[in-house]
């Protein structure tokens, strides 16, 4: 008798405490980003011209150089000539702007580790990349209305990979829905199908949730 009431008094005791870790905890776009260190861009000191001109060296030096032909050979004379007339160093823009490149990579990929693995709640909005019987049963959650479509992707660690395979029904994509389930590290790349065709969307996070809703 004694160990059936140390029994139910342990259940008891631990009771609240199951059920708080089963509570789902509710996130906003900002809490799937972490903190970074400000990225310095010393891009911005230059004038339109001077970006311009810079944007078309960088796009001399990614042809391959088997494809060159003497033109293109010339161009990115001409060009690199003309940056070291205003004063710069080429090859030295070229290292500040790859190093600028992969500290925003890391900046737009990174997780957030404390929202890991555990049970979430976040709303936003649904674009399909699986239906089947008219249901939903993969998408994409994105933070904004429009969001690949109308405008540019938003960073890849903005965005949820989502399968569901129970299916959700979506009326429209200017809807918002809530998704529950355990949020993942996931890098990844996933084909949008567009109006005017398909486009690789990278995606850092991904869920198989357990519920999806209108919001």
């Amino acid at each position: 008798m004694n160990i059936w009431r140390t029994s139910l008094l342990l259940w008891l005791a631990l009771g609240p405490v199951f059920a708080w870790a089963d509570e789902a905890r509710t996130l906003n776009w900002q809490d799937l980003a972490p903190e970074v260190d400000a990225i310095e861009n010393p891009f911005l000191e230059l004038t339109i011209d001077q970006t311009i001109l810079f944007r078309e060296y960088l796009q001399q030096l990614q042809i391959p150089e088997i494809d060159h032909t003497p033109e293109q050979q010339q161009e990115q004379r001409s060009l690199r000539e003309k940056l070291e007339a205003e004063g710069f160093e080429p090859d030295r823009m070229v290292a500040q702007y790859e190093t600028l490149v992969a500290q925003y990579r890391q900046a737009t990929t990174a997780t957030r580790p404390d929202v890991l693995g555990r049970q979430v709640e976040l709303p936003g909005y649904l674009l399909p990349l699986d239906v089947r019987d008219g249901l939903v049963t993969e998408f994409l959650l994105v933070p904004s209305v429009g969001a690949c479509i109308h405008e540019p992707p938003p960073p890849a660690n903005q965005m949820v990979y989502v399968r569901f395979p129970a299916g959700f029904k979506n009326a429209s994509l200017f809807e918002p829905v809530w998704i529950r389930g355990e949020l993942k590290a996931d890098n990844r790349t996933e084909e949008l199908y567009l109006v005017d065709g398909a486009s690789g969307v990278n995606v850092s996070y991904a869920m198989e949730a357990e519920a999806v809703w209108l919001y």
